[in-house]
């Protein structure tokens, strides 16, 4: 953003807040949004948080560090777990994706990255997506884990999807939906061609990273071809089986 008082000279807003309203961010005013949305249920943020929010809070910093509550508020949190099932992951995903949608310029960018091996993450993920108003326009996989002996143990996933989303444009209700299983078909395509690029390029790919792959372009497709239609979750509910 440019400065109003000062033209030329480049400023940066720090916002202390949950991405789910942006209010004080004007509509179609950002060229580029880059994300990392919580991993559903790998990592518990807030409860790690804790940690750092009890010397934060010790330290006393006044207006930098205002909270001085005793945890962190692990109720807002997006990680599903018995107390916050799985609808509140999706849920709070879609205020997200609603406000980048809202924010963003007309030939404006959402890049994110994902990844799981649970099908419930990626149904949240890819319903969330088409209620959005964003449409995935492209995604390619990126080595997101080092060469630690946890992150190379056989299984563990390696590598994430990287989502690029625009918004989407106006769709007559009319238009016709692609068959289910084309859809997947091309999705699977997908991942064979990103499997034999990154392995003639040398790079390890395992199963597990295949069938990420695989489900982050049935997403893609599936919350492309079939928003706003009410049969959206239960298709995508058929990446589980």
């Amino acid at each position: 953003m440019q400065s109003r008082t000062k033209p030329g000279f480049p400023y940066a807003a720090v916002l202390n807040q949950s991405s789910e309203v942006l209010k004080v961010i004007p509509t179609k005013s950002v060229d580029l949004i880059l994300s990392d949305p919580p991993y559903y249920d790998n990592l518990a943020y807030s409860e790690l948080s804790d940690f750092y929010h009890v010397w934060l809070r010790r330290l006393r910093l006044g207006s930098y560090y205002p909270s001085m509550k005793a945890h962190t508020p692990m109720s807002e949190s997006l990680f599903p777990s018995a107390e916050r099932p799985n609808g509140t992951f999706q849920d709070g995903l879609e205020r997200v994706f609603g406000e980048c949608y809202r924010v963003l310029k007309v030939n404006g960018l959402l890049v994110f990255t994902f990844h799981h091996r649970n099908p419930s993450a990626w149904v949240a993920l890819g319903s969330a997506l088409a209620k959005s108003g964003l449409r995935t326009t492209n995604v390619f996989p990126v080595r997101s884990e080092g060469q630690s002996q946890f992150h190379s143990s056989e299984g563990n996933l390696k590598w994430d999807a990287v989502f690029c989303c625009r918004r989407r444009p106006v769709v007559s209700p009319a238009a016709k939906r692609p068959p289910f299983l084309s859809v997947i078909a091309r999705a699977e395509s997908s991942a064979e061609t990103w499997r034999q690029r990154l392995r003639s390029a040398k790079l390890a790919v395992g199963t597990a990273d295949l069938a990420n792959l695989r489900s982050a372009f049935a997403v893609m497709e599936l919350s492309n071809a079939l928003a706003g239609s009410g049969l959206l979750h239960h298709t995508l509910g058929m990446l589980r089986h």
